[in-house]
């Protein structure tokens, strides 16, 4: 966030950003559906999950974090979350 999206917000709107939508979202963990990408060398790429949860965006600082819904898989899809590229890593796919 602070280094990709540079021009495209301003330093107010990225440590807002970083304070409440890009926060640690522990449930994704709990849940077994959050992943590392690992490049060749042992480095972080990127990271990145997907929830079946009813939360309008992830982070442990949201009030549904306390009781949870899952969605339902007939009506509902499941929600892509927390996708993160480190910048050495950006516009290659990954994210994808």
């Amino acid at each position: 966030m602070r280094g990709l999206q540079v021009e495209d917000y301003s330093a107010v709107q990225r440590e807002g950003a970083l304070a409440t939508v890009f926060t640690v979202d522990s449930q994704l963990i709990a849940d077994g559906t959050y992943f590392v990408a690992i490049a060749e060398g042992g480095k972080v790429a990127g990271c990145g999950g997907w929830s079946f949860r009813k939360t309008l965006y992830g982070g442990d600082h949201q009030v549904e974090k306390i009781a949870p819904e899952r969605l339902n898989p007939v009506v509902d899809a499941a929600k892509i979350r927390a996708i993160f590229v480190h910048p050495d890593y950006a516009r290659k796919g990954l994210g994808g």
